[in-house]
């Protein structure tokens, strides 16, 4: 019995520091394991980008923006969203599009940036991409002021349910900005942000749709309010 207890306390030890050679050997690390397999990764996907695939074009350019497996470098990001975006990949166009926005990594070039968001908001119906390209045309960046162009992207945005795209044209029909002052309509864009306020609180404090509601809840009579839910009922039925 005596013998079968120093057996076991023997076996005890040793796995015991087996493991805890193996936590304290960073090779074993599943922090470094997992950086070593990307860094594998993105060796093997490079000649394949080079060759002209757009998806391993735009995944090289991820994980140098991100600084995953790499070092981060938002110039080799742009150069590799570039090869993907010049052959259509909108996700690229997009990412091309805030890179040339923020300048960060390149020149800032508003003008430039304008150009991609629009080709992923027009062609490829991305609507991160419509609502930067509302804001550039909102601002007068890279693009004329118009808020009619805006409100054109907005409400792109807005219909595949970006919350902010919404609150804006919420405000924009309120204010009378580029169309016609409507309450129904802006109570109807407030409405349907009001779901997601946090989104819209995280990008501006004022961006604040139940507020923005009890206002101009104020302002409407109760056949007003009645065609406003009744709309946002219609929207939200719509494929």
């Amino acid at each position: 019995m005596k013998r079968l207890f120093i057996a076991i306390s023997i076996l005890i030890f040793v796995i015991g520091g087996t493991v805890w050679v193996l936590k304290g050997n960073p090779e074993y690390d599943p922090a470094v394991v997992k950086k070593i397999k990307l860094a594998s990764k993105i060796k093997k996907l490079k000649p394949i980008a080079e060759a002209g695939d757009m998806e391993a074009q735009y995944e090289m350019g991820g994980y140098y923006e991100a600084g995953q497996g790499v070092a981060p470098d938002m110039g080799i990001a742009a150069y590799w969203y570039k090869k993907a975006a010049e052959q259509g990949h909108v996700p690229a166009q997009f990412s091309l599009g805030k890179i040339y926005e923020s300048g960060e990594g390149l020149n800032q070039d508003f003008f430039a940036a304008s150009k991609w968001y629009r080709l992923a908001a027009s062609f490829g119906n991305h609507r991160d991409a419509q609502f930067n390209l509302a804001q550039m045309y909102f601002k007068g960046r890279g693009v004329d002021h118009d808020y009619g162009k805006a409100i054109t992207f907005y409400r792109q945005a807005a219909s595949q349910g970006h919350p902010v795209a919404q609150f804006i044209l919420g405000a924009m029909y309120e204010e009378g900005w580029g169309v016609t002052q409507d309450y129904i309509v802006a109570y109807m864009w407030y409405k349907m942000a009001e779901p997601k306020a946090e989104e819209t609180i995280a990008v501006n404090r004022s961006y604040n749709p139940t507020r923005a509601l009890e206002k101009i809840k104020s302002k409407m009579n109760r056949y007003q309010i009645e065609e406003a839910e009744k709309r946002i009922i219609k929207n939200a039925k719509k494929p």
